[in-house]
């Protein structure tokens, strides 16, 4: 969906323009530029009508500049107030009639004059700037088909879409409904008859009760219903793909040829919605039009619905109009391949089947028939939408809209065919883990459960999850804690062992306080800070220095220390350890750590273990020093980048906002860049804090004081973001459904390696349901479904009564650790003092196999496994049991059980075996499972065609 963003223009004076006839009169105001999302008044060509798909009726539907969008581009609320009035004072004296001002989607429908036509009207008032779009109010109509004669066989489509597969999950619960809003219903037909609900007539604005007539006047309207939602298990006919949703009828048309205003098909789709139904399915022409866009957000942000539209069948390719809240269906034939009269492109979002599409007829009460056409791929979608809400009635709108793409079997090429054809098993399953069950422990605590006696904070964990470190002022954690400070701990999380390593070389205890641990990728290596003068021999400069232990040696070092050890003259801080171990990176106040360190400023070191190098690197390109402090680095996997925050101005020219911006410096190219900037380039109004970044050193997420990042951030608190490094794209990650904004201050975020997840602390009360404990809170961003999940809950997902805080990720995003005062999130937490806990994500992957036929190759799939981890097919034709995985191998229980190979997983969390199915196996029954480390998949039974 494109931003719409209205800049200023020019002032001007009430004045007129003269056209064909008539005088518009314009009032004081602003004139708008034209930017994205609006229309270029002087480019714009007339309308052209498609006689048969799209045709004029003598009406208009104009939308005024809206609110938000003038607001965001610098105009005052008086000139805001200006444009509106005189945008709705011009359409009341242009207007032959004002049909009607639809308030949620602040569109006026209006008839214009005989002797004027739509494109002259248009162009009236798009001349003033004053609207962001004004179109046709077309006549559409339902997308050619072509029945064939009445037929009772299998319909292919469920077998294509797994949909038996999908209703051993779940098959649709009746107080979940699906409006068609379409050419009317056979009421009596025997397979829509149970669950039908009580039907309207668009266009009189009349229920069934109040006398509308919802019978259907074409036939395109039962055929529709029953796609989506035929009674099944009836033993009769055919099934829909939700066949025990309810459905309703909601008829746009009162012409024998489905003929239906633009304006009374977005208005049944929003009755639709307004009166309970989570899906509205529109099976018409016209989806390219900006109304249909609105009309989708407001079903989804004002009524928590979905607006599914078919895509047309002119095989045309259509790569504008790329609707963010919008559905847009294509058609597939029986071979998984486009319809040959699909329209296709980047507008698709997914393909469903519709090529002699098995559903319901008109002509009789058990008649049915094969239809073709994106009108049934439309409503097969709206129907698997409305069964995802129906198996997880807690999800919101995008949940169930991303979790449709991502069940979706991919067809190769998404600039053509969105996410792929909707497949009904893998959605089912995938809706399920939207929000994952989780686990949430102590770390901080003794073998049988005892707290630490003072504060446990800072946590970090291994990329596996199995080690965790922290500082602690605890002494009961281990025995003999008796230094009175802070001390540095590993945690094993298997093995419930904690063991302190901020000790001396020498022995004894330390004499200052160590904290601010990370750990290496392994957990081998963990880098800490500390102000002792006794862990290391020499150690005599009075200062917080960088320290590494080496868990297997069992060796300590300092580190932070020039390249021939001399040790630092200014306190060193805030290290962070490449994945591989290898370096270190810290800020320091040092100055003598490298030579010419002359600014007197923090800077930004990388210490390297095996050579005992150090470079500072918070330099420009030409090696030249900051001119300001600079804080918080991270190292990617291999330590070729290193992120950080910097006050300084001369890192990169052009720098002159005056604020703290984020750096990446590249260590193998000795170039830098600033990526606390917008997609355009442009440097942010506010600091910039607290970086991290994926493993390869792509993504960058960080915490922001700026308004300018992105476009309408108007909540003035603190929020997170992230800067893709290859796309040059900033997004905003401390957002709710919707994109709605944090309503409080978002801080200290952490990113997953491959940046699928993103966690981070938070104020805000908005990023998801029933956060009522007003406690800054842990929350957990899936960028690939696009779903907020809070960390800092109990198991049973009960908000914690106290702050937490300083979140940090595995590499898969499984495991969340982090600092509570909470003292609710396990049971007898009476240690009074903050704790680390864990929060580990029990997500259930899940295997897909096709059908699979003896002597034939058949095709497994696994989906949400862990990104990047060997993945292991396991099956069985003798027996059935269970199996898992531990950490060194793949264990059965099974008779005779096959290993059926290895593959690694994707960075998705996807992998795929291609198999032979043996000859003799046909008619015989298998099982099936996938394995990973410490994980499975259900069981999977099937018989061998």
């Amino acid at each position: 969906m494109m931003m719409m963003m209205l800049t200023r223009k020019s002032r001007f004076q009430g004045c007129a323009l003269a056209a064909a006839g008539m005088v518009l009169t314009v009032y004081p105001g602003v004139v708008l530029a034209s930017g994205d999302g609006q229309v270029d008044v002087a480019a714009q060509a007339a309308f052209v009508e498609r006689p048969g798909l799209m045709e004029f009726s003598g009406r208009l539907i104009a939308r005024p500049a809206q609110v938000d969008d003038l607001r965001a581009s610098g105009l005052s609320i008086a000139q805001v107030q200006a444009i509106r009035n005189a945008a709705d004072q011009q359409i009341r004296e242009i207007a032959a009639d004002l049909i009607e001002y639809r308030d949620v989607t602040d569109e006026y429908i209006f008839a214009i004059n005989p002797d004027q036509t739509e494109s002259e009207v248009a162009q009236q008032l798009l001349a003033t700037g004053q609207y962001q779009y004004v179109r046709p109010d077309w006549i559409v109509y339902p997308l050619e088909t072509c029945p064939d004669d009445s037929l009772f066989d299998l319909q292919w489509q469920h077998e294509n879409m797994s949909s038996c597969l999908g209703w051993d999950v779940h098959t649709g619960n009746p107080t979940v409904s699906v409006g068609i809003c379409d050419t009317g219903v056979r009421p009596t037909h025997e397979d829509l008859t149970t669950y039908r609900l009580e039907g309207y007539n668009a266009v009189r604005r009349q229920w069934e009760s109040q006398g509308g007539d919802i019978v259907d006047i074409n036939g395109h309207g039962t055929a529709c219903t029953g796609c989506a939602a035929a009674e099944g298990n009836n033993g009769i006919g055919m099934s829909g793909v939700g066949w025990t949703l309810s459905h309703r009828m909601l008829r746009v048309s009162e012409d024998s040829g489905g003929g239906a205003f633009m304006s009374d098909l977005t208005h049944a789709a929003l009755t639709s919605v307004q009166n309970g139904d989570k899906v509205a399915s529109v099976s018409y022409s016209g989806v390219t039009e900006p109304t249909v866009e609105v009309t989708g957000a407001s079903i989804m942000d004002t009524y928590g619905g979905l607006l599914v539209w078919a895509a047309g069948n002119e095989n045309t390719r259509w790569d504008s109009s790329d609707w963010e809240h919008v559905i847009i269906v294509g058609a597939t034939d029986s071979g998984d391949n486009r319809a040959s009269f699909s329209n296709y492109g980047v507008f698709i979002d997914v393909m469903a089947p519709g090529v002699d599409v098995g559903t319901t007829h008109f002509t009789g009460d058990n008649v049915y028939a094969y239809w073709s056409g994106t009108s049934f791929s439309c409503p097969i979608t709206a129907g698997l939408c409305a069964l995802l809400f129906s198996a997880a009635p807690d999800l919101g709108p995008y949940d169930i809209m991303n979790a449709l793409y991502g069940g979706c079997d991919d067809m190769s090429d998404p600039d053509r065919y969105g996410w792929g054809r909707i497949n009904v098993y893998a959605s089912l399953l995938l809706v399920s883990d939207v929000v994952p069950d989780a686990l949430t422990s102590r770390i901080s605590e003794l073998p049988d459960g005892v707290g630490g006696t003072g504060d446990s904070i800072n946590p970090s964990v291994s990329d596996d999850g199995s080690t965790i470190v922290f500082g602690s002022v605890a002494d009961n954690l281990v025995a003999s804690d008796t230094n009175g400070y802070s001390d540095v701990f590993v945690a094993t999380r298997n093995s419930g062992i904690i063991e302190l390593i901020s000790l001396p070389t020498e022995g004894g205890q330390a004499n200052g306080h160590s904290t601010l641990a990370r750990a290496s990728a392994d957990g081998n290596l963990v880098t800490f800070v500390s102000t002792a003068s006794n862990l290391v021999p020499n150690d005599t400069n009075g200062v917080s220095d960088v320290f590494v232990y080496d868990r297997t040696a069992q060796t300590l070092s300092r580190v932070s220390v020039s390249t021939g050890g001399q040790q630092a003259n200014g306190v060193s801080s805030k290290p962070s350890l490449s994945g591989d171990g290898r370096y270190v990176a810290f800020h320091s106040a040092a100055s003598n750590l490298v030579s010419g360190d002359t600014n007197n400023a923090f800077d930004i070191f990388v210490h390297d273990l095996q050579t005992g190098e150090t470079k500072r690197v918070s330099v420009d390109q030409f090696g030249k020093q900051g001119t300001g402090h600079s804080y918080h680095a991270r190292l990617s996997e291999d330590g070729r980048y290193v992120a950080f925050e910097s006050e300084a101005e001369n890192l990169v020219p052009n720098d002159s906002s005056g604020a703290a911006d984020i750096f990446v410096y590249d260590r193998q190219t000795l170039t830098i860049e600033r990526v606390s900037i917008d997609s355009d380039g442009r440097q942010a109004d506010g600091d910039n804090r607290y970086p991290d970044m994926t493993a390869d050193g792509n993504l960058i997420v960080w915490a922001s004081d700026a308004t300018n990042l992105i476009v309408g951030d108007s909540n003035n608190v603190r929020d997170i973001y992230i800067h893709d490094r290859t796309t040059h794209k900033t997004k905003r990650a401390s957002v709710a459904y919707g994109n709605v904004q944090a309503n409080g201050e978002s801080d200290k975020p952490a990113i997953s390696s491959s940046g699928r997840h993103v966690v981070f602390e938070s104020r805000a009360r908005n990023l998801i349901r029933n956060d009522s404990n007003a406690r800054r809170d842990i929350f957990m961003l899936d960028r690939w479904y696009g779903t907020i999940t809070r960390s800092s809950a109990s198991t049973a997902q009960q908000e914690g009564n106290a702050a937490s805080y300083v979140p940090d990720v595995s590499s898969t995003g499984q495991y969340t650790v982090f600092t509570s005062y909470a003292t609710n999130l396990i049971d007898s937490d009476v240690n009074d003092a903050a704790d680390v806990f864990m929060h580990q994500r029990t997500t259930r992957y899940r295997i897909l196999p096709t059908t699979l036929v003896g002597g034939e190759e058949a095709t497994i799939t696994v989906k949400l496994a862990h990104p990047n981890t060997t993945q292991y097919l396991v099956y069985s034709l003798k027996g059935v049991g269970e199996r898992y995985v531990n950490r060194l191998n793949v264990t059965l229980d099974l008779l005779d059980p096959k290993l059926g190979g290895e593959v690694l997983s994707d960075e998705f969390g996807s992998a795929e075996w291609t198999v032979m199915v043996p000859s003799a196996a046909s008619g015989r029954p298998v099982w099936l499972q996938a394995a990973e480390f410490e994980n499975k998949t259900g069981l999977i039974e099937l018989a061998i065609e």
